[in-house]
């Protein structure tokens, strides 16, 4: 199974490794999407706890509390994310950590479930389509990086990949 993995991150990589530009540019609004995240975060800190919270401040317990998600303690982290934004509220003095991740969860919740409306409607009238986007596989440059990097590696020739992408000129 970690093989499996591997193999996937390998060709993940060597695919985005020829389009350099398109990485950066998704780094680049992932950089944003986070940073506004956090910027939301402050502003609930500063309105509901009614304390004064940095953005800096935020900064260094939001990234921290999120990745405490992943831990599989609970189904779905439900609970775990309270217990360690109340905690690390405490490590930076301010209180309500609970409370402000409970307000943030319920704030992403509700525009999220809109994308639930059109997918039930599209799926009871049987109009959602089968495949929304062209099967393309790898470039036949692609393809023969990831054989000679195999090759130079030792390791067994990659099976076929099909890739969703819009269709950039490969």
């Amino acid at each position: 199974r970690i093989t499996r993995v591997l193999d996937q991150f390998l060709e993940a990589a060597l695919l985005v490794s020829g389009r350099p530009a398109i990485l950066f540019g998704a780094l680049g609004m992932s950089m944003l999407s986070h940073g506004a995240a956090m910027a939301y975060f402050t502003l609930l800190t500063n309105t509901l706890t009614e304390q004064s919270a940095s953005y800096a401040t935020i900064a260094t317990v939001y990234p921290i509390g999120l990745l405490t998600l992943i831990l599989p303690i609970s189904p779905g982290g439900f609970g775990v994310g309270h217990m360690a934004f109340d905690g690390l509220f405490h490590m930076v003095g301010l209180t309500g950590g609970a409370t402000v991740f409970n307000v943030f969860l319920i704030s992403q919740l509700f525009p999220n479930l809109i994308g639930a409306v059109p997918y039930v409607l599209l799926r009871s009238r049987g109009e959602l389509p089968k495949d929304a986007a062209p099967k393309r596989t790898l470039s036949i440059a692609a393809e023969k990086r990831i054989k000679s990097f195999r090759k130079a590696q030792n390791l067994s020739l990659p099976r076929a990949v099909v890739v969703n992408y819009p269709p950039y000129g490969y």
